[in-house]
């Protein structure tokens, strides 16, 4: 599943995650998911992932054990990479730009578009945003009870 070997030098990530305090740093670009694997010498031991998608990656979230993650980009497409396997998926045309993950993944992105999935992205399901402006990012927030979902609009 990954592969040391196709460390891409001339490649810019267009999207960054850390895991802080696991010495995990994550980019990824034209359809790769980028590991860097050892916070004190940075990406002196890089690991690949083909997703099998040549789309951009605009944004990565990675589950609470980071060991599973879940990329979104252009053309609507979302990839969820695990230790084992990664799946593409295409529920929309619009370019998604923002993603938070775990039990449930939420995806957000151009014309006020939210998608929701509880099946690594087998089905969606879509949510009102209330505009129909771009969704550029999304956290979530685990202040109350039940936790909340933001987002960020141009």
């Amino acid at each position: 599943m990954f592969d040391r070997t196709r460390i891409f030098t001339n490649a810019t990530a267009r999207c960054m995650s850390l895991g802080l305090g696991l010495g995990l740093g994550l980019g990824a670009s034209s359809g790769c998911l980028i590991f860097g694997l050892d916070c004190a010498a940075p990406w002196s031991e890089v690991e690949t992932v083909d997703l099998g998608t040549t789309a951009d990656m605009l944004a990565i979230a990675g589950g609470s054990e980071y060991d599973a993650f879940v990329l979104v980009g252009t053309g609507g497409t979302v990839a969820f990479v695990d230790l084992e396997q990664s799946s593409v998926s295409t529920p929309t045309n619009v370019p998604l730009r923002g993603v938070v993950g775990d039990d449930r993944t939420v995806v957000v992105g151009s014309g006020g578009l939210i998608l929701s999935s509880d099946d690594r992205g087998a089905s969606w399901e879509p949510r009102t945003s209330g505009t129909t402006d771009d969704l550029l990012a999304i956290a979530r927030l685990y202040y109350f009870d039940n936790g909340a979902l933001v987002t960020l609009t141009a």
